[in-house]
């Protein structure tokens, strides 16, 4: 298998697995990567945001509105374009992303566990060669 299949293969076996927890969690995973992203480029757009998302403007909406009404984003006039707003987190929703990225985090612990100490230096290089993909 080359390079790419062996993203494509790991790639949706970790993207299953971490939806999978989040759902246990009670957040769906569409809506903790929103959270994650406004933490990252907040103040953002709706617009922005779907482009770096890459979900649809609608799924985008939907999950902003119930977010916002939630506590967990916060919507301002857009100073740029007074057509539009940008959202941030709130105190709230910044406290949730971090719990549930914590928990994630340990929902892989028995994973990375089996690992050894040159695996998991593998596994460090090989995400910096991600980050840079992505």
């Amino acid at each position: 298998m080359n390079a790419a299949g062996l993203l494509l293969f790991n790639g949706g076996y970790i993207y299953r697995l971490l939806r999978n927890n989040s759902a246990q969690l009670g957040i769906k995973w569409s809506a903790l990567t929103l959270l994650k992203d406004v933490g990252l480029l907040a103040p953002v757009t709706q617009k922005q945001l779907a482009q770096t998302s890459k979900m649809s403007g609608p799924s985008v909406s939907v999950a902003i509105s119930q977010m916002v009404k939630d506590g967990f984003l916060k919507r301002k006039l857009d100073p740029n374009d007074r057509r539009s707003s940008t959202l941030s987190l709130t105190a709230s929703g910044q406290q949730r992303l971090e719990r549930e990225g914590r928990q994630l985090q340990e929902s892989l612990l028995p994973l990375v566990s089996q690992l050894g100490p040159k695996e998991i230096d593998d596994l460090v290089r090989a995400e910096s060669i991600l980050s840079k993909l992505f």
